[in-house]
């Protein structure tokens, strides 16, 4: 896939990457973010998304947040060169308050968590799980209008009436008050600290893909289906829903002008330098993108967040 869209001038450059469960987090984590074959710039994700369930009571200590540090100690830890988007989160528990008689109602301390100095870092943000209790899942043990608790009962609010379909009878979605909780947690967050794509910097720690863990496959031994078929043809200038309007064709990466070997996003923006597939002595394709995707990755997460709250 990246291939395909590095192929083809007009499409647009969206990052390429994954959502895996919280499930051997180690060997899954640099796995996507290894090259088995290190002359394989296109084999790594551009981004991680990780549904992970991690802060399940109402602490609103970041301190003691154990669960939380743990994934952030863990991501630390790896010198990851592409973005990290919680891509599920919203654990529920009994041990949540009850609020205007709805049981269980998460309050989100780790949606202000993720925005502070000292996990944003490593995360570029998270997606709640989820807009609507789903009534299949939840009614065994959370009946609608799901005011007990119940361990599918997700949802940050429910379609009225029970039997909607808007196909003939109209839905209204109602809100519980673990909405207002992830409202203000996102409200809370100031990003006047943050860095700019105009001056953030890549950290040199930040700039290598992961070391592939112990015995892991080398894709190119593999024989897939998608092999023996021909790719599509890449869409012409005309056909303009491919790319971003009035915006000219992506440029080439540019190479490293800093001490330390790392990249100036200004660079980046302005397309000046090298092109990464023919200068060795270029950055690697994933820290070069991590910057710029991870602003993208988190304009489109605060986008999503965004248009859910406001419904």
């Amino acid at each position: 896939m990246r291939a395909f869209i590095q192929s083809c001038p007009n499409l647009r450059r969206v990052p390429v990457g994954l959502v895996v469960a919280d499930t051997d987090r180690d060997e899954n984590a640099q796995y996507y973010n290894c090259r088995t074959d290190e002359s394989d710039e296109l084999e790594n994700a551009q981004w991680y998304g990780i549904n992970t369930y991690v802060h399940c009571d109402d602490i609103s200590d970041p301190a003691k947040a154990t669960g939380f540090n743990m994934l952030r100690d863990s991501f630390k830890s790896y010198d990851y060169s592409i973005p990290v988007v919680l891509t599920e989160f919203g654990c529920v528990s009994p041990a949540f308050p009850t609020v205007d008689g709805f049981e269980a109602q998460r309050t989100f301390h780790d949606a202000v968590f993720m925005n502070l100095p000292e996990y944003s870092d490593y995360f570029a943000g998270g997606i709640a799980f989820e807009y609507s209790t789903e009534n299949a899942n939840s009614m065994s043990t959370s009946a609608y209008p799901f005011k007990t608790f119940g361990p599918q009962n997700y949802g940050l609010g429910y379609f009225s009436p029970e039997d909607c379909t808007d196909a003939g009878i109209n839905c209204t979605y109602e809100r519980f008050p673990n909405f207002d909780f992830l409202k203000e947690a996102f409200a809370s967050y100031d990003g006047s600290s943050q860095p700019t794509l105009s001056n953030y910097k890549i950290p040199s720690n930040h700039a290598e893909t992961s070391s592939c863990p112990k015995s892991s496959p080398i894709l190119s031994d593999f024989t897939w289906e998608g092999d023996s078929s021909n790719s599509e043809a890449c869409p012409s200038k005309a056909e303009a829903r491919y790319q971003c309007p009035n915006l000219p064709a992506p440029s080439p990466l540019p190479s490293p002008s800093s001490e330390d070997g790392s990249l100036e996003l200004a660079e980046i923006n302005s397309g000046s330098g090298a092109d990464p597939a023919t200068d060795a002595g270029t950055v690697p394709w994933s820290a070069a993108s991590s910057a710029c995707d991870g602003g993208l990755v988190s304009i489109l997460v605060s986008l999503f967040v965004g248009v859910a709250l406001n419904q």
